[in-house]
């Protein structure tokens, strides 16, 4: 395992060049959901070693009721990991270690499946380097952190796999184990892990011969599994359920803006090394760049299609379910409604039965992300291809070396994007200022204002999360409505000023236009802002 997570570390250097270079100086993420995810990590700390709370509600964001982040992509494993590393190391080192923590994990598990579903080495090997250097991944390394940390679904997955071969108690306590490592990372990826299970479970039910005896132990050790998923993620998700009947949650992507482009597995997305050339298609596609880059590679491919067409010398048990898992999730991550090109066609998709089926999933709404569960899939049919692609196509001493060639050109991404952590002097300055009270920044957008609270610490009369509660945005009207009162109509209302700092707000940040407010204290300001003490003088 050493020397495939060497390999893997290897390649991420390779691929990213010179992104490692700044692992100490620079966000490898942008500067939209990047940030957030780098707020997430600091609230995690802040709330466990900090403030001794849950990190699952914060009065920090939507000052001062406060919002529930039961919805929001909070992705507790990476802050859970980052908290300790955070007393010693800078925020910008701890956040590039998780995800390269990410690439390299991911390949490994991708591998250790692989490995033990097809037997391959080397064969495993690459298959993890398709599953872990995919378009997905990249697309989603430019700032969800939620979604780069895909390293646990191999994991659970050959869990899963090793409990139905000899279901025993301890290999149901790794399955659940391995699941709830899935759920700290992400929600989508539970749902997908949890449906990709129950496809390989049929699968291996329907291939058992009817007068086949039942291991022993497995019902006790089915019982050990359910109780422990039910427990953790099943509570989980029970209580995410309830909470978004009792008060809706509002920010779900819309499926048909998310969902995958039918030609997006053959055509490089937004996120290739060279982009340009296909940007007449990745730029007619609906929803963003991040979301329908998921190119497979006509060279992975041209491998798959030739072990379809040579079964016979790639036969192994076990193989048909891969292939079953790549085409269902495909078919999912198209969407409620066909795309080809960017253009809808009137082709109703199976995910509008699934969507009214399970009813939570209108909290998600991208489609898109099902595609992860196909690349992996293709990841571990590569290695069951492998040995007799080496023995055919891919015999003698060229032929592997350009395929290698044109896999690195297929997978080669465009430069990470690297976010300097530099704060402005208003940021400074109120972060050195004493005493307690909510912050008006109507100078940062959204992410960027999460990020410099990780520097101030000031409670922030709005926030941006992942899915906001409709209570909590009804309650922000008012201050919404002072806000404007005071900074956006002419002449300014002294009373909104009063009224905010009624409500708890001490501070504001407004862009500088114009003369000073006269009626507020000015406590910085320079070429670009001002900031405000709110109240009288």
């Amino acid at each position: 395992m050493r020397g495939a997570a060497g390999f893997y570390l290897a390649w991420f250097v390779v691929l990213t060049w010179p992104a490692v270079l700044a692992l100490r100086t620079h966000f490898l993420a942008d500067r939209g959901d990047g940030l957030q995810n780098v707020w997430n990590l600091w609230w995690m700390r802040e709330a466990l070693c900090e403030r001794h709370v849950s990190p699952l509600h914060t009065t920090l964001l939507q000052f001062p009721h406060g919002t529930t982040l039961l919805g929001h992509t909070l992705n507790p494993f990476n802050g859970l990991v980052a908290a300790p590393l955070l007393a010693v190391l800078p925020m910008p080192l701890v956040y590039n270690l998780l995800v390269v923590l990410a690439f390299v994990a991911g390949g490994v598990t991708a591998f250790l499946l692989a490995r033990h579903v097809s037997g391959s080495r080397w064969g495993s090997l690459w298959g993890g380097f398709v599953f872990t250097f995919s378009s997905y991944h990249f697309a989603h390394a430019e700032g969800h952190l939620q979604l780069v940390s895909l390293q646990w679904l191999p994991l659970f997955l050959l869990a899963w796999l090793r409990w139905l071969e000899v279901p025993t108690v301890a290999r149901a306590v790794a399955a659940a184990g391995s699941l709830v490592l899935v759920l700290l990372c992400d929600l989508y990826y539970t749902v997908f892990a949890l449906a990709a299970a129950g496809l390989l479970a049929t699968w291996r039910l329907a291939r058992r011969a009817p007068a086949a005896p039942r291991a022993p132990g497995r019902a006790r050790s089915a019982l050990v599994f359910g109780a422990l998923a039910g427990v953790t993620v099943g509570a989980w998700g029970v209580a995410l359920v309830r909470a978004a009947r009792r008060d809706p949650f509002l920010g779900a992507h819309d499926p048909a803006a998310s969902a995958m482009d039918l030609l997006a597995p053959f055509v490089p997305g937004g996120h290739w090394r060279f982009a340009g050339w296909t940007r007449g298609f990745w730029a007619a596609l609906p929803g963003n760049v991040h979301e329908s880059s998921l190119y497979l590679g006509w060279g992975l491919l041209a491998a798959l299609a030739w072990g379809a067409a040579h079964r016979d010398r790639v036969a192994r048990p076990g193989a048909a379910a891969w292939v079953v898992i790549a085409v269902v999730f495909a078919v999912l991550a198209l969407g409620p409604t066909l795309h080809v090109w960017g253009r809808p066609l009137p082709v109703p998709l199976p995910y509008r039965l699934l969507a009214w089926t399970v009813p939570p999933l209108a909290l998600a709404g991208a489609t898109a992300r099902f595609f992860v569960m196909t690349t992996l899939a293709c990841g571990v049919l590569l290695a069951l291809v492998w040995p007799a692609l080496r023995a055919g196509p891919l015999a003698g001493r060229r032929r592997p070396a350009a395929a290698l060639a044109l896999l690195l050109f297929e997978t080669w991404p465009a430069p990470l994007p690297r976010t300097p952590p530099d704060v402005p002097g208003w940021v400074t300055a109120l972060a050195a200022a004493p005493g307690e009270g909510g912050l008006v920044d109507l100078v940062d957008p959204p992410a960027v204002a999460l990020y410099h609270q990780t520097v101030h610490g000031k409670p922030l009369a709005f926030g941006y999360v992942s899915r906001y509660p409709l209570s909590t945005v009804q309650a922000s009207a008012p201050i919404r409505a002072e806000t404007l009162a005071l900074f956006a109509r002419e002449p300014p209302d002294p009373a909104a000023a009063a009224a905010l700092a009624a409500r708890g707000f001490r501070w504001a940040v407004v862009p500088r236009q114009g003369a000073p407010l006269g009626f507020l204290d000015v406590r910085f300001a320079d070429d670009a802002v001002v900031l405000y003490a709110l109240g009288a003088r």
